[in-house]
This record gives structure tokens, C-alpha cells and sequence, in this order.
């Protein structure tokens, strides 16, 4: 039987690496396979990081073309130093234009007995309904872990998309103590765009000290 054999290396290659369209190349230390597009390198059946920051803000703006081919997973790491009742946000744009939708979220604060229910349609901010629990009060920071993935969705056609539905779950509670009370919420958006930009506000500014950190993937769907 023939070998067939791609360039082979120990790190991510590059397009300076790869010079032709559809040639691959073999990242023999994370056992990666990437080919070679029109500008970029894509890695080959795997969930790609298209960004990563981390800054002391509240807030993050990413601009990109969102591709109706994708899959988006954007993971979201922030806290403050002191305590902070305030809810995150989302924002979705459109050639920088705000864009509007309709959304659903449920939430469970440990201090209550149920589970609360909201929804809304037209709107242009997308609250998550997040906020810190008061009942304890955090030694050290308050803290908040967000997750939500957004997909096209489909009209009269599999190649009409006018609409991302955007799905998630965020929880908050304080660093570094084990009383800690917690807030969780899970959350549905419907927006009407062509998306080319989402905006995160974490609602944590309260403290002296703010951090946050945002890593944003994509994953082929067709």
C-alpha cells in the first residue's frame, strides 16, 4: 500500500508554512491536522480558537464575519474585587448596527426556593439575569462564569440564514470561599441579523480591581 505523506511539524503551522490552497500539515506534538485556506490555516475536524483576550475590563467587543458554515462557543472568565449585584449583558451587532431579538432565561439564586422565568421580544439588551446573591457576602471578589454557543438558523432554504439563535448558561458566586452562595441562570436568544458583532458586559466593575477573559471558538457545521 502507498504512503501518502503531509508537511509534518511541532507547532501550528502557518500559511507561510503551507503555500497552496488544500495543502495539510500534521502538529505532531498536539496531534493536529490543519489545512491550508484562502488566508488562513484551518485545523481539520476539532473546535478552532479564533480569539482570545484578557484585560482588566468589564466589557469586550468582537467584531468578526460571523459565518453561517460555524458554529460560535465564546467562554467568558471575570470577576471584581468587591461585591457587585449587577447583571451581564449582551449586545449583538450588525455592520455596528444594534440588533434586536427576543430572549428567555431561567435563574436560581441558592437563597430561594424556585426557579424564576423571564422573557422578552424587541429587545436590544440581552440581560442574563445573573446577579450576585447577597446572602453571603464574598471575602475576596465576585466572580462569573459564562458560556453560550450561536448558530445560524435556516428559512426557505438551507442556504438562507437570517436569524442566530444564541443558547447559554452563566454562573456567579464569590473566589476563593466555600460559603459562597451561587446564582445560575440558563438562557435563549433569537436575533434578527446578519451577526457581525457581539458585545459582553459582564456587569462586574464594583472593585478597585476588574479582570475579565474571553476565548471564542468555532466549530465546522456543514
Amino acid at each position: 500500500m502507498s504512503v501518502i505523506r503531509v508537511k509534518r511539524g511541532t507547532t501550528t503551522p502557518t500559511t507561510s508554512n503551507v503555500t497552496n490552497v488544500g495543502e495539510m500539515a500534521f502538529d505532531y506534538n498536539n496531534d493536529a491536522l490543519f489545512i491550508r485556506g484562502s488566508s488562513s490555516m484551518v485545523r481539520v475536524g476539532a473546535m478552532e480558537q479564533i480569539k482570545f483576550y484578557e484585560g482588566n475590563t468589564e466589557h469586550y467587543h468582537f467584531e468578526h464575519d460571523y459565518d453561517r458554515n460555524y458554529i460560535y462557543k465564546f467562554h467568558i472568565v471575570c470577576s471584581t474585587s468587591a461585591k457587585d449585584t449587577s447583571s451581564s449583558y449582551l449586545k449583538y451587532y450588525e455592520q455596528y448596527t444594534l440588533c434586536e431579538g427576543a430572549s428567555a432565561t431561567m435563574y436560581l439564586k441558592d437563597s430561594n426556593s424556585g426557579v424564576s422565568v423571564l422573557t422578552g421580544r424587541s429587545k436590544n439588551l440581552f440581560y442574563l439575569y445573573d446577579a450576585y446573591n447577597t446572602s453571603v457576602d464574598p471575602k475576596y471578589a465576585t466572580t462569573k462564569v459564562i458560556d453560550f454557543e450561536m448558530s445560524p438558523t435556516q428559512e426557505t432554504s438551507v442556504n438562507s440564514s437570517y436569524a442566530w439563535v444564541i443558547q447559554g448558561k452563566s454562573t456567579c458566586c464569590a473566589s476563593d470561599q466555600s460559603d459562597t452562595p451561587i446564582t445560575f441562570s440558563i438562557f435563549s436568544h433569537a436575533v434578527d441579523a446578519r451577526l457581525t458583532g457581539v458585545e459582553i458586559y459582564s456587569g462586574l466593575n464594583a472593585g478597585s480591581s476588574d479582570t475579565f477573559a474571553v476565548s471564542v471558538y468555532r466549530m465546522r457545521r456543514r
